[in-house]
Order: structure tokens, then sequence, then C-alpha cells
């Protein structure tokens, strides 16, 4: 016998919710195979089976499950069911309604029936508050992936001391040598891809600024340059992951990040997409923003956030004015972690990087910029 137990899947949340069982009770199983889906504040995350033999259930899809609760267990084809196991609810028609969407619909009042009217197979708790944001007009319900975001802002507040430095960059060759990857590729090539291959190139360099902080005493390196890229198209605040960005091309970058955009818009998201960060790049490039100082997020040492580019009026040499466009990069970091003159230093090379970028494109692209 083989116990199905929840891993650890969000750090930030204390339980989740057994969407789906997506094999029946009773019917064998192979390793490897799909057999449930469980939903997190941030993405559902799918479980497989560890061996063969035949499923049986111990919680009924919709309940919520913490880690290390066994949900079910995969037994001999001869083996008894244990006595103990329970026997899993049937579901009816209509929905599957989640008990955390249950519960919260409970207090608010929303009945039963309005929930059917949503069309949902599922309904889950950002259902509900949807549902009931829409019949509110003075009073506005977090969502729980907002609530999530709140828990993390808290916890970064309460417990990391955080400093601030920040370089103006001149971008108009990173755009250009954007346009030209774009062009060459036929896909959209912008700043931030630039920017994620730059950041993934000064690990080895500037590994402080990629470690996370274990106690007074030490600080874990990161071994390759997983770069996490904040994502809010609407549906909240996403933060999935570039891994290996080292070894990608700007094209390859670029290519992630739109899958990762489609994922923020239909709520796609799994957990391996958002795990695994060393460092944040945090996109506040509107326009109209000229400075952004974002949080440090726990377990990282800093934060990096590209603003808006903008065009701005200096003198040459020679007395001459001219018009440069450039874009202010920050950097928030951990001052436990790293000084002022490592954080300086870091935006020094940065800066470099994305004012010459032939390094950047050059690679995986046969033509230079």
């Amino acid at each position: 016998m083989t116990d199905i137990v929840v891993p650890k899947l969000n750090t930030n949340d204390t339980s989740y919710t057994l969407t789906g069982w997506l094999i029946p009770h009773g019917d064998p199983v192979s390793a490897g195979d799909v057999i449930a889906e469980i939903e997190t504040s941030k993405a559902a995350q799918e479980l497989t089976s560890t061996g063969d033999g035949v499923l049986h259930h111990t919680i009924a899809a919709g309940a919520e499950c913490r880690c290390g609760d066994v949900i079910g267990r995969i037994l001999a084809e001869r083996e008894p069911e244990p006595r103990a196991a329970a026997v899993p609810a049937v579901r009816g028609e209509g929905p599957l309604i989640t008990e955390p969407a249950r519960a919260r619909a409970a207090e608010l009042g929303i009945s039963d029936a309005r929930l059917r009217d949503l069309g949902k197979s599922v309904i889950r708790s950002k259902d509900v508050e949807l549902l009931a944001a829409a019949a509110q007009d003075t009073t506005h319900t977090f969502s729980r992936t907002q609530r999530a975001v709140a828990a993390v802002v808290s916890e970064s507040h309460r417990t990391i001391p955080a400093a601030f430095a920040a370089v103006t960059v001149r971008v108009e060759d990173a755009l250009a040598a954007a346009r030209h990857l774009g062009r060459r590729h036929s896909r959209f090539v912008g700043l931030p891809e630039l920017v994620v291959k730059a950041l993934a190139g000064l690990r080895q360099a500037h590994p402080l600024m990629f470690a996370a902080r274990l106690d007074e005493h030490t600080a874990a390196l990161a071994p390759t340059a997983n770069v996490g890229v904040t994502l809010d198209l609407g549906q909240g605040l996403f933060i999935p992951v570039v891994t290996g960005a080292e070894a990608l091309t700007c094209v390859e970058i670029a290519e992630q990040l739109a899958a990762f955009k489609v994922k923020a818009l239909d709520g796609t998201f799994t957990t391996a997409d958002l795990r695994g960060a060393a460092i944040v790049l945090a996109l506040h490039n509107d326009p109209d923003i000229t400075l952004a100082g974002p949080i440090v997020f726990p377990g990282h040492s800093c934060v990096v956030a590209l603003a808006g580019t903008r065009q701005e009026l200096t003198l040459d040499a020679d007395g001459q004015v001219r018009s440069h466009k450039i874009a202010a990069i920050s950097v928030v970091y951990d001052h436990r972690v790293v000084n002022g003159r490592d954080a300086v230093a870091f935006l020094r090379d940065l800066k470099n990087a994305l004012e010459v970028p032939a390094a950047l494109t050059q690679i995986g692209d046969q033509a230079p910029c």
C-alpha cells in the first residue's frame, strides 16, 4: 500500500483544495498517471501516482487538505482496502463546489443556485469572490490571490531590512537590438527580455544578489540564474520563473514570457511555473512610471525594478543638446546580505550590459545587432 500525500505546494498557504479526482475510486492506476488536481492560492497543481495498483480516495473532491495529509492510497490489486479509509463522496448533478467556496458563499449569503448559474464545472473561492464583488457597489472583497500577496508583503516588511538604489540607463541601443531580434525571428522582443538576459549574466559576478539568507552567518548561493518576472494583467499578481535564463537566448526568453502572459490571463499557472526564482524582476515599465521600489520577497536578497522609458535632453562633450531614450532601473536589497557598495556595482554592471547590448543579443543569433 502506498499513501498519496499532499506535498508542500505554496509557502504562503496553510491549506489547499482538492478540486477533483481525475481517476475514479477503485480504478487501476500506473506510476506517473495524473490522478488528482489540487488548487493553491496561485495555481492548480496535478498530483501523479507513485506506483501501480488500485486507487482509493480517502477524502472527497472539494475538501480542504494540508501539506502532509493523506488524501488517498494505492493498493495492490488483491490487497483489501483498510477499514479506516473513508467512503468517497459521490458527486451529484451540477458543478463541484469546493469546501472553501461553499464556506465563503455562506459567509456572503450566496445561495448554491446562484453559484450553479455561473455555468462552471468547478466553483472555487475566487469565483465566489468575483460574484460577490459584482453585486456590491460600496465594498470590495479581496480575492484569495490578493490575500496571498498581502501575506507576502506583510512578511517582507516585518522581516527584511531593505535598502534602495537606482541608476539611469540609456536604452535606445537595447531597444534597437530588441527590434532587430523581433524582426529576424518573427517574435516580439522588448526591453524586459533583454533585462532578464542581462540579469542572468550577472549571477557569477554578483552571487549575493541571487542568494537566500539562511541565518546570521550564512546565505545559500543560487547554482543557476532563475529569474522571476512579475505579471499582473488584471487577474492578480503572479511571478512566473524563467528557469536557467543564463543558457537561453533573448528570443527564447521572449517566448517564455509570452506563454506566461497567456497563463496569467486564463489562470492556468502550475506550481512549477512559479517556483525556484533566485532573483525577481518587477516590471513597472508603463511610460508614466519614472522610478519604482518594490518589496524584497521572502527568501530572496533583492528585487530589480524596470521603470518606463522616456526622452531626456543632455549636453554632449561639444556642448550640443542631444536627446536620449532612458529608463530607471532600481534595486531594493536585504541589507543583512548585501551592502550599498555591492548593490551599486551590480547596478553599474547591469547598466553597462544594457547600454552595450551586443553580447546579450548575439547569443543564438548569427548576425550581430
